[in-house]
């Protein structure tokens, strides 16, 4: 299963960016509750790149 992240940032004019981050891949044989957990480095991955979209905007 692959999951897509992403960031839609709508302006006080209307206008909309939308940034694409990084997914989460797991194979289907893992996507049972006990197995899909993001793990650390992957959430500080997305984190951080989230920090970053909100600093650009």
């Amino acid at each position: 299963m692959d999951v897509r992240i992403t960031v839609e940032t709508t302006f006080d004019n209307g206008q909309k960016r939308i940034h694409q981050l990084d997914g989460i891949s797991r194979p289907y044989q893992v996507t049972c509750l006990e197995g899909f957990g993001l793990r650390f480095e992957g959430g500080k991955r997305i984190i951080e790149q989230i920090y970053r979209v909100v600093l650009y905007d």
